[in-house]
């Protein structure tokens, strides 16, 4: 399993997506050293508050954030999405499948593409939390709300955290299983790129984007139509980045995870099903 990770790592959508993330993270990184250089501990925001992936972020400079949320689909497609598609292009998918059997290399091929995109995800993010967890101190307890944090607003806005308690518990473990699950979540998706890729190779690469893009998106249309004050929300952000303001269903991650292994499942069996009856899939 770990070479063909490691050749994955040698590609240049895995380069492309790790520079864009670390472009992202420094900018933020120095952003929260100019806002908050030489600010007294007791006038500090918690540090894992500002890390790129932190909903908090948008109360006070939202352009990192936001462009994360808007670059996601694309940069979890990028480090393998394409691997399937690219070797079937190539006719090294028909001697691969000869070498080692259909079943065995499909199912390589998205073991790898989920390994591999949570791996590239995961180690910036981690870094982002190391660094930022050793620049600013880990004693500061501010927000960027401007609620006090012993205020009846503060505690209502603690309410809407996923599983607060393990925030009151322990907030940088809170903020690294955050990392995880953002890491898990990309790597989900790239492993539903490429068996939409093995259930319809199409002919153009770029196409490949566009079920992701649209995916996530339709989780936003469905939240404004749903939204109302005090209500759930669907936006996939709204779970999977940290500190986020709005009510949140403590079954929707486990749902959405489940829902995409399924549907990779599916169209996985479909391709699988369309080539043993001779489909002629070009």
């Amino acid at each position: 399993m770990i070479k063909p990770i490691k050749a994955h790592f040698e590609q240049k959508g895995v380069l492309a997506t790790l520079i864009s993330l670390l472009i992202l993270l420094m900018a933020n990184y120095i952003r929260n050293i100019t806002i908050y250089s030489g600010t007294d501990v007791s006038m500090m925001v918690y540090p894992m508050k500002l890390i790129l992936m932190s909903v908090n972020n948008v109360n006070s400079h939202a352009d990192e954030f936001m462009l994360l949320v808007y670059l996601f689909p694309v940069l979890a497609v990028l480090p393998a999405g394409f691997s399937f598609l690219e070797e079937h292009m190539t006719g090294e998918e028909a001697y691969l499948k000869l070498r080692m059997g259909h079943r065995r290399y499909i199912m390589g091929k998205l073991r790898d593409a989920f390994f591999t995109t949570t791996i590239v995800f995961l180690i910036p993010l981690l870094l982002d939390i190391f660094v930022t967890a050793l620049t600013f101190p880990m004693s500061a307890l501010g927000d960027q709300i401007n609620f006090g944090i012993y205020s009846k607003e503060y505690e209502l806005h603690l309410n809407n955290y996923f599983i607060k308690d393990f925030f009151l518990n322990s907030p940088l473990l809170y903020t690294i299983s955050y990392a995880v699950l953002t890491s898990v979540f990309a790597g989900l998706l790239g492993m539903l790129t490429v068996s939409i890729s093995y259930c319809r190779p199409p002919k153009f690469r770029v196409i490949l984007f566009l079920p992701v893009f649209l995916l996530l998106n339709l989780t936003m249309y469905i939240d404004s139509y749903m939204q109302q004050p005090g209500s759930i929300s669907y936006f996939w952000g709204d779970y999977l980045f940290v500190f986020g303001e709005y009510r949140k269903s403590k079954v929707y991650i486990p749902a959405v995870f489940l829902s995409l292994i399924a549907a990779t499942a599916l169209l996985t069996f479909i391709g699988s099903r369309r080539r043993k009856n001779g489909c002629g899939i070009q």
